[in-house]
């Protein structure tokens, strides 16, 4: 437990903190004369009717006193909400620092303002931050007894950080918490920065807390500002529209590559290849229902989100890179009604990438009728649903969580049993010919693949073991867990076949390996086959990036738990082997 003492019990307990009284010895020991202001007594910083001439001078007093930690005052006021911060004075490094809140019948005049003082010396001159010293020519020089003060005060409007006075000036030195000199004067610095937030729109997913202010229209949110979309649009009037499609007829392909929109938009030339199925009636009156969507949203005073207003947007595009992709291989063999009657299983369901397309498409496309591929889609996108819908606040909740796609406000998952099944056709199909399964299910298409693919990969390579050079073993729950890693491609192959995955016969697994960008762990309970791990590390973390069951089943909540628990017994039994050695 921690408990963080008043001021005056901290000033009055000084000599059982060691910290504080080595700071107290230190200037105790460079103060040869005593005085009244040794850091200076500086003109007002804040202005009368927000900090008064006397309370302010107190607060200076009171500063000058103080120990490095708590050269601060803090300048409170009674509000609906309690007792809030609107005011901070503090000293750091030789230079005063203030910042203050308008009054209410000024906050339409300016967000918040701030002020700085320094001694004119050569010495003070040297520990002030960049912005300070570059600041100096707008500075005003204001004489306080034999003592030359250089300040500065602004006040920050809403145009100024649309014109991008957009940093934290309440805090220029940096102040931290985790500094000791200056841990306690943060605390009221942050106060006050959580003041300014409340006191301006916000979105609770902005990069700073200025995010909102500078938004000036639609186009900030949607676009970049070096779009050429703006050579021939005017960005503070436009809106997002149907106006698309035709944009994206009239111009080239060249053309279309210059004009980059933000979220899932990318470039606009590739959309060119698919303009005969969106350009319909029914796409067109779906685009602009989402269009629409995403304009209310902006112009919602009560939106929380940034992410909220690209959802809508960015499911179009979402769209637009599935029929993209499956047009890619099956062109006009997809009718349009295959896409209009499945928009919400395209946007769901990712099964594809452009990484594979060139070698598989000429075989999909004459081997795979385009129902089966929708029939699948259907038939996996159904289960899902399923499991969203009888889901609660337990174990499955949280599962589902991790597949909900904030980008497009929707649920998205990978249809890995069949993005797995086309990375291993790409191999297949480069080597030989192959002849189509008997059967256009899921189930048989993936082991008609993987067992072609086997056939092929008559090389066997050595794998690193350098996680678990000899199996790992861990008694949990009456059961026996073993961990190992495959010694060559032969066997991590056999392992594919014998969970019915694809991690032996897709290269990228044992290449990976190979190149020691990941591990593969394998996992036996009571010598029977079950997990199948990708893992990964980065700064002395490892992560699971990947973890299966039998034909590739996701693990429950339970499964996950007792995976994770047994794992890290293993991890300490290598690493008591390594201590030992």
């Amino acid at each position: 437990m921690e408990f963080r003492l008043p001021a005056n019990l901290q000033s009055k307990l000084v000599a059982y903190d060691p910290e504080l009284k080595a700071l107290a010895r230190t200037e105790r020991s460079t103060t040869t004369k005593k005085s009244k202001y040794p850091l200076g007594n500086p003109p007002a910083l804040i202005p009368t009717h927000i900090v008064d001439d006397i309370s302010f001078q107190i607060a200076v007093d009171g500063i000058n006193t103080n120990l490095v930690p708590r050269r601060f005052r803090e300048f409170t006021r009674v509000t609906a909400a309690g007792n809030t911060t609107h005011a901070v004075l503090y000293h750091y490094e030789q230079c005063w620092y203030a910042a203050w809140l308008p009054p209410e019948d000024k906050k339409d005049d300016y967000v918040y303002g701030y002020a700085y003082a320094y001694k004119d010396t050569a010495t003070t001159r040297k520990t002030l931050p960049s912005q300070i010293k570059h600041e100096v020519e707008q500075c005003n020089y204001e004489p306080v007894g034999k003592t030359m003060f250089i300040t500065y005060t602004k006040l920050i409007t809403k145009e100024d950080i649309v014109n991008g006075l957009d940093r934290y000036y309440w805090n220029i030195p940096s102040v931290r918490s985790y500094a000791k000199k200056s841990q306690y004067m943060y605390e009221p610095i942050k106060r006050l920065e959580k003041q300014i937030e409340i006191s301006i729109p916000q979105w609770e997913d902005s990069r700073n807390i200025f995010q909102r202010i500078k938004v000036k229209c639609i186009a900030d949110v949607l676009t970049y500002e070096n779009s050429r979309l703006w050579d021939t649009h005017d960005k503070l009037t436009w809106l997002p529209s149907v106006d698309l499609i035709t944009l994206i007829k009239s111009k080239d392909k060249e053309e279309l590559n210059a004009i980059t929109l933000s979220g899932h938009a990318g470039n606009l030339e590739k959309y060119k290849d698919i303009i005969h199925i969106i350009d319909t009636p029914y796409f067109r009156k779906w685009i602009q229902v989402q269009f629409n969507e995403t304009i209310r949203r902006f112009n919602d005073p009560n939106t929380k989100t940034e992410k909220e207003i690209t959802q809508p947007w960015n499911k179009v595009f979402r769209l637009f890179q599935q029929i993209y992709l499956i047009h890619a291989v099956w062109g006009d063999k997809c009718s349009v009604d295959y896409y209009q009657n499945n928009v919400d299983v395209l946007i769901a369901v990712r099964f594809i990438s452009t990484y594979r397309l060139s070698s598989v498409k000429d075989w999909l496309s004459t081997y795979m009728p385009i129902a089966s591929l929708f029939t699948m889609l259907n038939k996996f996108y159904d289960v899902k649903q399923i499991d969203v819908a009888n889901a609660s606040m337990d174990s499955n909740q949280r599962r589902l969580s991790w597949s909900f796609d904030v980008d497009c406000g929707t649920y998205r998952w990978t249809f890995r049993e069949l993005e797995d099944t086309i990375s291993m056709l790409g191999t297949v199909v480069e080597t030989k010919e192959l002849a189509p399964p008997k059967r256009w299910r899921i189930v048989e298409f993936h082991d008609h693949v993987q067992a072609e693919a086997w056939k092929i990969t008559n090389v066997n390579h050595s794998l690193p073991q350098d996680l678990f050079p000899v199996p790992i073993k861990v008694q949990h729950n009456d059961q026996q867990w073993t961990f190992f890693q495959p010694i060559d491609t032969h066997q991590l192959a056999a392992w594919g076949q014998a969970v019915r995955n694809c991690v032996g016969n897709a290269t990228g697994y044992a290449d990976g390996v190979r190149k020691k960008q990941h591990f593969i762990v394998l996992c036996m309970i009571n010598n029977q086959p079950q997990f199948t791990v990708q893992l990964k590390v980065s700064t002395g973390m490892m992560t699971v990036d990947q973890i299966a069951g039998v034909s590739n089943a996701s693990l429950t909540s339970e499964q996950r738990e007792d995976y994770t628990q047994v794992f890290g017994q293993a991890l300490q039994q290598r690493e008591k082997v390594l201590a030992s050695a």
